[in-house]
């Protein structure tokens, strides 16, 4: 049986460096097992989403 999970990230960065720090906490968060989270400093932000219903017609071949 295989997994699926819709999983909805929105990051910010002033900088890509801002950017791509953001984007790994958000992973980090993500590989800890949480559904959601969110963060905010003054340059960089993120948020996400993990959902295990993910509609029939949203599921990749």
């Amino acid at each position: 049986m295989s997994i699926c999970r819709k999983i909805t990230i929105v990051v910010r960065g002033d900088t890509a460096s801002d950017f791509e720090e953001a984007f790994n906490a958000a992973v980090e968060d993500l590989s800890a097992g949480c559904a959601t989270g969110n963060y905010r400093d003054e340059t960089s932000a993120y948020s996400f989403k993990n959902e295990a219903n993910v509609p029939k017609e949203e599921v990749p071949a």
